[in-house]
């Protein structure tokens, strides 16, 4: 019997230091996807159990995700594809809302 098992990759090490403007937003995202896994992140026992019996790992190929993936798997079982990368979360902008207006 083949299992799909979905895992969500470890906390991140990019953590907010100040208030961000809206001219900041974009630069904090690129900041926070390019970090690696926050200091002590690690997968649960069983989970890395679970892991060490599958025949592939696929992930995501922004660095939380494949450090995830190098913590539960050896390398050669490993698979990247940004195929699996989360959906782009949309910046809104300040200027196309104009004065007064409501953001949807």
């Amino acid at each position: 019997m083949r299992r799909i098992i979905l895992v969500r990759h470890g906390r991140s090490s990019h953590l907010p230091s100040a208030w961000v403007d809206a001219a900041g937003v974009d630069a904090w995202l690129r900041a926070y996807d390019a970090a690696g896994l926050a200091v002590g992140e690690t997968p649960p026992g069983s989970l890395r159990e679970v892991a060490s019996r599958a025949g592939l790992v696929v992930t995501s190929d922004m660095p939380r995700a494949v450090e995830t993936a190098a913590l539960l798997a050896a390398r050669p079982t490993i698979r990247e594809s940004s195929l699996l990368r989360e959906a782009p979360l949309p910046v809104p902008s300040i200027r196309r809302l104009g004065a007064g207006a409501r953001a949807p």
